[in-house]
């Protein structure tokens, strides 16, 4: 690793550690951290309900301080509960991400934030900093880290490192045991490729609660003076992943622009890369019958989309994953059911006749336009029996930072997802002005 790099990642590690001790985070950045986590804690509630995924706490002792996000208040202990809650939040692929980096940073550091803090006492402002500076963290890494070869899975390479930033946040660690823990939890990425998510492999769905039990370990150990250096992050991405290091993205703005204001907010079951093309057939599926036209009338979907969604190409996917990452399956899917949420991708959709016949006649197309291909965007024109088409398209996606999801748009999606589960916590958290800070995180 070269002495830039190495420097660059203690000065990152001086910061948070200052930053997190001294506090003072902006009130905008601390609530949007708490937009996060009701974000976070909704998605693993409807996950927490799925009658397979949902079972997982019946493998862990009953037991502890730390509240697992389900209707029944069931406490474990801290590392199990962030550990279940990541998988949780992650399984129905509604999660928040980062609209500038392949990372959803909020899937690890929200998990292990709340856990630590509910055993420890801390209050609700602390365990927003710690949030937000974790958050941070890993943001900044993983946009100076460049993969020249097969990209890794964000939740593989990146869960580990947010849940041990978070954790040396929380704890109030020095530069040292923070670069002690971040060096570690380097070590501890997992070498799951991308492409595995499009192929449906549902074991990645746990990868980010393995990485983030993996982090309360690096902290701990950090804590005694146990750990890698700053040569051990590049080590690791740079040896094993093939990955360019760029000091810029890593310090540029540091401690004035915050990444966490970058992130969007997800209102589709799917992959991001799919939600322009799920909103703009939406669109067109209402125009089509406000004219008389049924959604069965349709021969064939063109869709013009991103490079990267251009790889979500599956036309039989055997995996409610597989379905969430197949823009054959969404495209059919979304104009024959006229939604996108969970049951999209359920056993019944995928075995549905009617929109298996409709997956095969999905064609994809690298957009023309510029605007489509760096925003995500994407045009859909749909092909009638008779020969006549219609067409839309879609430029901005709701819940981006160019479209920020308002808070009546939050409420709604945690309300659809939790019910009245954890109610006090999610009006303690998208009501965060800066002002409020209970001792106990409410659940």
């Amino acid at each position: 690793m070269s002495p830039e790099g190495a420097s660059a990642i203690r000065t990152l590690c001086d910061w948070a550690s200052r930053t997190a001790r001294q506090g003072g985070l902006p009130d905008r950045v601390l609530s949007r951290a708490a937009w996060v986590a009701a974000d976070n804690v909704a998605c693993a509630i409807a996950a927490s309900a799925d009658p397979i995924v949902g079972s997982l706490h019946r493998f862990v002792p009953a037991g502890g301080e730390s509240r697992l996000w389900m209707a029944a208040p069931l406490c474990v202990d801290r590392r199990n509960a962030a550990r279940i809650n990541a998988i949780w939040s992650n399984w129905e692929q509604l999660d928040e991400g980062h609209r500038d980096v392949m990372c959803h940073a909020g899937l690890y550091t929200v998990s292990p934030a709340m856990a630590e803090a509910q055993t420890d006492g801390h209050g609700l402002r602390a365990m927003l900093t710690a949030i937000a500076v974790g958050y941070e963290v890993t943001c900044r890494t993983a946009l100076a880290l460049r993969f020249e070869s097969g990209v890794p899975h964000p939740h593989a390479a990146w869960s580990a490192y947010g849940a041990a930033a978070t954790l040396a946040a929380l704890r109030g660690y020095g530069p040292d045991k923070w670069e002690r823990g971040l060096g570690m939890a380097a070590t501890m990425a997992m070498a799951a490729p991308f492409d595995l998510a499009r192929r449906g492999c549902e074991a990645l769905n746990l990868s980010a609660g393995i990485g983030v039990a993996a982090g309360f370990d690096c902290a701990d150990a950090a804590a005694l003076d146990i750990g890698a250096d700053a040569d051990a992050v590049l080590a690791t991405y740079g040896g094993i992943f093939d990955a360019r290091f760029d000091v810029a993205p890593m310090l540029d703005g540091l401690g004035h622009s915050w990444l966490i204001e970058r992130g969007y907010h997800k209102q589709y079951a799917c992959a991001r890369q799919a939600h322009a093309a799920v909103e703009a057939l939406l669109a067109l599926r209402a125009r089509a019958l406000q004219a008389g036209i049924r959604p069965t009338d349709a021969c064939s979907i063109r869709l013009e989309v991103s490079p990267s969604a251009l790889l979500l190409d599956d036309v039989r996917p055997t995996t409610a994953l597989g379905a969430r990452f197949s823009l054959p399956h969404l495209a059919a899917a979304v104009w024959l059911r006229g939604e996108a949420g969970v049951s999209a991708f359920d056993a019944g959709a995928l075995c549905d006749p009617d929109v298996a016949a409709l997956r095969a006649c999905v064609f994809l197309e690298r957009a023309k336009d510029g605007r489509s291909q760096s925003a995500r965007g994407a045009l859909a024109e749909v092909v009638f029996q008779d020969g006549e088409s219609i067409s839309q398209r879609c430029d901005r996606v709701p819940g981006d930072p160019e479209l920020p999801f308002t808070l009546t748009d939050l409420e709604r999606k945690c309300k659809a997802l939790a019910g009245d589960t954890m109610g006090p916590l999610f009006d303690a958290l998208l009501m965060f002005d800066g002002g409020y800070d209970s001792r106990l995180i409410p659940v």
